[in-house]
């Protein structure tokens, strides 16, 4: 039987390996500059897409991304995630995951990056907000109310013009080690949504 702390682990590294690879391409695909049309300190994410099932027949509600919105300061950042169903407790083997990836950028270069996890289990709910080019974890606020996942930090945006961020999400349901379940759901379906900052 595969201990919890094992599987937990192995979902990490999958996920580390995936941002790496979205990270690597966003870079590779990013050209020297970037036009902005207007300025701004909100902006919106939508979700056209379905939630994608590889293993089983069901999945709760929650793992189905609606859309978002993301809120700067000078000194902050607040990401809010839009589900499908009412944020609530899991039984004994389930989790989702969401994971967040902002790319903090100016007219030429990237700045910063950084992937936020936030995870419900039958344990209860966690959240980590963790710089990519340090390794080290940024102190964070997050919850949920209703249908809504939200979490802040406060990050340094001084020189930021451009933030390009993306959502997914992945359940899992394991019974007795064994994986019933596994669904995943990405917003938007395709690249990243686009914030805007005044220079």
């Amino acid at each position: 039987m595969v201990s919890k702390r094992f599987q937990l682990i192995a979902v990490a590294f999958v996920l580390v390996a995936v941002l790496a690879v979205a990270i690597i391409l966003y870079d590779f695909s990013s050209g020297p500059s970037h036009s902005s049309s207007s300025a701004s300190e909100s902006g919106q994410l939508s979700n056209a897409g379905q939630v994608f099932l590889s293993e089983g027949s069901n999945y709760p509600k929650i793992v189905d991304l609606i859309g978002g919105s993301l809120n700067a300061t000078d000194n902050s950042l607040e990401a809010s995630v839009a589900v499908g169903g009412a944020v609530s407790s899991l039984s004994e083997g389930e989790s989702v995951q969401w994971n967040i990836l902002l790319v903090l950028e100016n007219q030429t270069s990237t700045l910063k990056t950084y992937t936020v996890s936030l995870e419900l289990n039958s344990s209860g709910f966690f959240g980590v907000w963790m710089d990519v080019a340090s390794g080290t974890a940024v102190p964070c606020n997050a919850t949920y109310v209703g249908s809504s996942l939200i979490v802040q930090a406060n990050v340094n945006l001084g020189g930021v013009t451009i933030i390009n961020w993306n959502v997914n999400s992945i359940y899992q349901n394991f019974s007795n080690g064994v994986l019933v379940a596994y669904a995943t759901d990405t917003a938007p379906a395709v690249g990243f949504a686009t914030l805007d900052l005044p220079s």
